[in-house]
């Protein structure tokens, strides 16, 4: 049982949302959907440690529907911590870990690797290898995935701030244009002006620990599935080239083909 962790799925609700709510009871965590008001079609008292969040939709979504995906995640993240969880795993809903040892598999890592420089963080925070690069993408000269991340959920908190003083919900470009410089990363996402890298690999080396979403089983469900544990995502092209061959090389020698 893991009484202290909760899975915040955030969006809004996909063709195969009640399934991956269903798939999660197997987890044995707090579940909470933050989502968007009167769009739920489901019964939700099926579900046992199920909480909801219903979040109005702001004027400006943002680039990519940055704002919105903002300001849903806070909310769920806020729930998690005004129910005193200790850690929070951030994801979507139409996304899903199939791995029902997942939970297991994110606070090893998150206790094997303790940070070097606590400056603004009390632990590293774990995002998927899909999404996270070092290449100019999404609107800026380096991205870290938001499709899910792990860590205390004072972490997180602190991660989705709307309260930051750097983040203007009324912005198209909060996150994208405007993340010209790791200075200027941190202080729209760790609300922190005094974490100064030469780098982004540096900040990624020092507060992150990326994961490979395929090792993790951890797939995307926006299409409407009978059976979404037959969902099979492949992630190659939204990575670094790099995550890609440590994996294949990894399964290698492990024994694994795909």
């Amino acid at each position: 049982m893991h009484n202290d962790v909760a899975i915040i799925m955030q969006g809004k609700i996909s063709f195969n949302t009640e399934k991956i709510i269903e798939y999660y009871q197997n987890f044995d965590c707090k579940i909470i959907l933050s989502t968007y008001k009167n769009t739920i079609n489901f019964d939700i008292n099926k579900y046992k440690n199920l909480d909801i969040v219903e979040n109005d939709i702001p004027k400006e979504l943002g680039v990519g529907n940055r704002n919105v995906q903002k300001m849903s995640s806070f909310h769920g993240i806020e729930r998690a911590k005004n129910l005193g969880i200790k850690y929070s795993l951030k994801s979507r809903t139409d996304h899903f870990f199939k791995n029902p040892n997942t939970i297991n598999i994110l606070k090893m890592n998150i206790h094997a690797y303790p940070l070097f420089n606590a400056t603004g963080q009390y632990n590293r925070i774990i995002v998927p290898n899909g999404g996270t690069t070092l290449n100019q993408q999404w609107g800026g000269p380096f991205h870290i995935s938001d499709h899910w991340l792990f860590g205390t959920t004072e972490d997180i908190y602190s991660y989705f701030n709307i309260h930051n003083p750097y983040w203007n919900k009324n912005n198209p470009f909060n996150i994208a244009k405007d993340l010209s410089t790791e200075v200027e990363f941190c202080k729209l996402w760790m609300m922190n002006q005094n974490i100064n890298y030469k780098s982004f690999s540096e900040l990624l080396r020092d507060k992150f620990i990326v994961l490979d979403n395929e090792s993790l089983y951890y797939d995307q469900a926006k299409e409407q599935s009978s059976n979404i544990m037959h969902i099979k995502t492949d992630w190659d092209d939204w990575c670094d080239p790099l995550t890609v061959y440590s994996r294949q090389w990894f399964n290698f020698l492990n024994g694994k083909t795909y």
